[in-house]
């Protein structure tokens, strides 16, 4: 991830509903996870975040540091949590993505890749 450019490592977000997902940051998701399989485990609009709140909107849940968040279900979010796509086999997820939040600002939040 270190060699990666700087726009593709982190996300900026504007203020106001945002969504992260294959289909939002179609480059970013498929430099950071290059094998179309495990790619389409994440949805095209796979959460929102709205001021601090998480909302997962895909069909696989999204993990919030560890935790999941169930599609249709929140969760908040605050600086320093992970936010993580996963593959679930045999009931066990293997997270296959997860991006650190470093700032939340007004209704944004900025979530690099780590």
């Amino acid at each position: 991830v270190k060699a990666l450019p700087e726009e593709i490592k982190t996300l900026r977000f504007p203020d106001g509903q945002v969504y992260l997902g294959r289909g939002e940051q179609i480059k970013a998701f498929e430099v950071l996870i290059p094998d179309p399989t495990m790619r389409s485990t994440v949805s095209r609009k796979h959460i929102s975040i709205n001021n601090n709140l998480l909302t997962c909107l895909g069909t696989n849940p999204v993990y919030l540091s560890g935790r999941p968040v169930p599609p249709q279900q929140s969760a908040t979010i605050s600086v320093g949590a992970e936010i993580g796509f996963a593959i679930v086999e045999n009931n066990t997820a293997n997270i296959i993505l997860a991006f650190r939040v470093t700032q939340i600002q007004g209704a944004g939040a900025g979530a690099p890749a780590g």
